[in-house]
């Protein structure tokens, strides 16, 4: 059964495709996570601004973004078509764009409270 072909790959070759995809996923919302935890116990180090300033980049990653690099990650595993194969690097390169600009606008909102605070 797992020798029967689906869009040019095995059945085995999605499995691994999907569970490399599951295990990215879980990675990524992992080191998130114990990232933000490591960054919250630390907040009250030698540099609190820094701290703070990764801390808002590590909230400010959305879940999105990370499943879309575990998409990307998966698809490496199998075949795809050639269009397809472009659809899921410019899904990725759109999700990297967006989740830089979300940052961006991050970055920009704390500089504009910092100048008001001073003022």
């Amino acid at each position: 059964m797992l020798d029967r072909y689906l869009f040019g790959n095995t059945l085995l070759d999605w499995l691994i495709a999907a569970g490399v995809a599951l295990l990215a996923a879980l990675a990524l919302v992992a080191v998130r996570a114990q990232g933000l935890r490591w960054l919250i116990a630390h907040n009250a180090g030698a540099h609190p601004r820094a701290i703070a300033r990764m801390r808002a980049v590590f909230e400010g990653t959305r879940p999105w973004f990370l499943i879309t690099l575990a998409i990307f990650v998966a698809a490496q595993f199998v075949a795809l078509p050639r269009k397809a194969d472009r659809f899921v690097d410019h899904l990725t390169m759109i999700a990297v764009i967006a989740q830089a600009a979300f940052w961006a606008s991050l970055a920009i909102r704390d500089w504009l409270a910092r100048q008001v605070a001073l003022t």
